[in-house]
């Protein structure tokens, strides 16, 4: 077991976007059933890069009031109503909604951290120019406001096959972007890999479960990916291509409770089924989170 899981809770922060947001829809429940714990917030720009967040963070140093990112949290170690550790800092949304905006450096200092975790957006997690001198920003800023912190970087996931940047729904042939889902995985992957090795980090292989799973089923189809919202209309696929639907969100919490928790989720008896699309995959689904985990080891590949 991962010297993490001695944490309980751990207190996780992520610096992300949509691809980390998710882990709240049942990240939380995967570790109660696991009997273990976290305490887990998120700071949410959608489709935030690092560059962006590089920005956000020099603009921060500006302005301390500069409030950008949603914040969204579980936390295990609050009683029902209890205000987070981190309330102080939070700020009014657009709409006057109070508790909801904060900064990365005023979140950073907030709470005493076990992890972070950062990742790149999605649509430039495969192309290797876009990862620094950003990375190294956002990394020199955990490591002033929350020095105690392990870093730990999330490997994001390629597009479902109904998305035209990997697949031109013509041909049958590369999207738009000149190559295919396995080669938008194999960059990334590669990516995150280097940025993992140069600074001495561990990865949370979201993405390699996903092809786990697209690997392991015998018939393959758009509509059975754990990536994507998809309907056929007319001949085309229209909807959402690049989420996780609610069986990828439930494969990605198997990841970061097996991960950062240490918990052998192929013991784990539950499932969201009610929400699932596929809900007797959910044995499969277990079992591809746990062979992505096993599988990658420290420091990637």
């Amino acid at each position: 077991m991962s010297a993490l899981a001695a944490l309980a809770p751990l207190k996780i922060l992520m610096i992300g976007n949509s691809f980390s947001i998710s882990v709240l829809s049942y990240g939380p429940q995967v570790a109660h059933r696991l009997d273990t714990g976290m305490d887990i917030c998120s700071l949410y720009i959608g489709g935030c890069s690092l560059a962006r967040h590089a920005g956000n963070i020099r603009q921060a140093g500006v302005d301390p009031d500069f409030a950008p990112y949603a914040v969204r949290w579980s936390y295990d170690s609050l009683e029902t109503g209890a205000e987070p550790p981190f309330a102080g800092v939070l700020k009014p949304d657009g709409k006057g909604v109070p508790h909801r905006m904060a900064n990365v450096p005023q979140m950073l200092a907030a709470d005493k951290w076990d992890v972070v975790t950062i990742q790149q957006a999605s649509h430039e997690s495969w192309n290797p120019a876009t990862y620094e001198p950003f990375a190294g920003e956002v990394i020199a800023t955990v490591r002033k406001y929350a020095p105690q912190a392990k870093i730990v970087i999330q490997q994001t996931w390629s597009y479902c096959d109904a998305d035209g940047r990997i697949r031109d729904s013509a041909s049958g042939g590369p999207g738009s972007w000149g190559f295919d889902q396995a080669g938008m995985f194999e960059r990334l992957a590669e990516n995150y890999g280097a940025l993992a090795r140069k600074y001495g980090f561990e990865i949370i292989p979201t993405g390699r479960a996903v092809q786990l799973y697209r690997e392991s089923l015998p018939v393959r189809d758009v509509a059975d990916d754990v990536v994507g919202n998809v309907r056929s209309e007319n001949g085309a696929w229209k909807g959402d291509t690049i989420h996780l639907n609610k069986d990828g969100e439930y494969l990605q919490a198997c990841v970061w409770v097996a991960k950062l928790l240490g918990a052998d989720v192929a013991k784990l008896d539950w499932a969201p089924e009610s929400a699932m699309r596929h809900p007797e995959n959910a044995a499969l689904i277990r079992r591809c989170a746990a062979a992505a985990v096993a599988e990658l080891a420290p420091g990637g590949k």
